[in-house]
């Protein structure tokens, strides 16, 4: 495993640069556990040119006293890595970082280090960390207020207890910078999103900034997108359709991932009333997953395609089926069968922590009763096949938003049970939480 020659240059880690870290000193003859997660940016001068200065070095690490080196695994190119001195200074809990170089490859800055010992701010055994120990994050975007203003936050279910991070007041206590609103974060750089996401990763659970969840009101995290794509992606879901009209599955819908585009001015978010228009008597739900777009970019490769999501949330694709009927019996629509309500929510999960091709339970509950269950496999087209025919000769931009479409069994249509003025709807999607809307009285 290669060494790096050191600069001479030693940082030790102290409380503000790890959240949680403990200054206390180890029992004698006690070695200390520590769990690392190291991200550094390379320089431009890296030989690799595709990495550039936005290249992440990542890397989880356990030690127990020591000396250690991350090398060729701290690396997706094979290259060098950084050097580590645990335990630190007077055998206390701490960190030593030695940015150094080898060849051409100079570490230029530390983005962050979490540190995880028996006692710090983040338990590796908590469900909202990763197997590294490493924070989850699920942005969202709130207020606290009915009037108030919508602010960036990150969703911490840390012993059980749902809190939020008011990302913006626990930067302004670190004398940093945060985006205001989610969607200010999903236009950003790459570059501030990760910044950004490690500045959060740092927040100690006794620090500023946390939230009750009771307190706040969680928004849509996309109150406006950019675009909105609905496709038809579960086979299941497109057999009951055909078998309802007596035809065969289309022979088009297994070559492409079929969609069509919403009304991106209608979206409501959790709690949010959903209108009940005046001109349907069959108004219905459907469970799905949504992924938003995070990145610019023009005829998308399937395989490049996962880099260019920020994140995914549910989606209830409201549906008057009366209207659908009739417009799509004239071999256009669905429009104003659907162009009245999207609901998105409750926060967002990035690719990173949750991927909609595993399999995922969804459920829907009308009144606490539940009504539709099923998963997220079960799809002809993978989220990277659709975003990718999205850019084929059309640019994608941030905030764009691609529905799945629902499962089998996952709206009313498919079961023949249709709601009622004030009903209570919860789609679950394990993993991304549950979304609630009450269903408001005939227009």
């Amino acid at each position: 495993m290669p060494q790096l020659e050191p600069e001479g240059r030693c940082h030790p880690l102290g409380h503000t640069a790890v959240g949680g870290y403990s200054d206390e000193p180890t029992a004698r003859g006690e070695q200390s556990q520590c769990a690392l997660h190291i991200r550094c940016v390379l320089d431009d001068d890296h030989p690799r040119a595709a990495l550039g200065r936005d290249a992440v070095v990542e890397q989880g690490l356990s030690a127990a006293g020591g000396e250690t080196t991350l090398g060729d695994a701290a690396r997706p190119d094979g290259g060098d890595g950084v050097a580590l001195a645990y335990p630190g200074h007077g055998g206390k809990h701490g960190c030593d970082l030695a940015l150094g170089r080898r060849r051409t490859h100079v570490v230029t800055s530390l983005v962050a280090i979490i540190c995880n010992h028996p006692g710090a701010g983040a338990d590796p055994r908590s469900t909202d960390t990763t197997a590294q120990g490493v924070l989850r994050v699920r942005w969202c975007s709130f207020t606290t207020s009915s009037s108030g203003p919508a602010r960036l936050g990150s969703v911490s279910d840390r012993n059980d207890v749902t809190r939020v991070l008011d990302v913006g007041a626990w930067a302004r206590s670190r004398h940093a910078e945060a985006p205001l609103d989610l969607v200010d974060l999903i236009e950003a750089s790459t570059s501030t999103q990760e910044r950004v996401t490690e500045l959060v990763r740092s927040a100690p659970e006794d620090g500023l900034g946390w939230i009750r969840s009771d307190e706040v009101t969680f928004l849509s995290p996309v109150r406006a997108p950019n675009s909105l794509r609905d496709f038809l992606a579960f086979r299941d879901h497109v057999e009951r359709g055909a078998a309802r009209r007596g035809t065969p599955v289309p022979e088009a819908w297994e070559r492409i991932p079929v969609f069509y585009k919403g009304n991106r001015r209608s979206i409501i978010g959790p709690g949010d009333e959903a209108p009940w228009p005046s001109y349907t008597d069959k108004l219905d739900y459907e469970c799905e997953v949504a992924a938003v777009v995070g990145r610019g970019g023009r005829d998308v490769s399937a395989d490049e395609a996962d880099a260019y999501v920020f994140g995914y949330t549910i989606m209830n694709d409201w549906s008057a089926r009366d209207v659908q009927k009739d417009e799509m019996s004239c071999w256009l629509g669905p429009a104003k069968a659907k162009d009245f309500a999207t609901t998105l929510g409750p926060w967002l999960v990035t690719p990173d922590e949750w991927s909609p091709e595993d399999e995922h339970a969804m459920t829907v509950a009308v009144d606490g009763e539940v009504w539709s269950s099923g998963t997220t496999t079960g799809r002809r087209w993978t989220f990277a096949e659709m975003l990718a025919w999205a850019s084929r000769d059309e640019d994608l931009w941030p905030t764009d938003v691609l529905g799945s479409g629902t499962f089998g069994g996952g709206c009313g249509l498919d079961l023949d049970r249709w709601l009622r003025p004030g009903a209570s709807v919860t789609l679950t999607v394990e993993g991304l939480g549950s979304l609630t809307n009450t269903v408001g009285e005939k227009a």
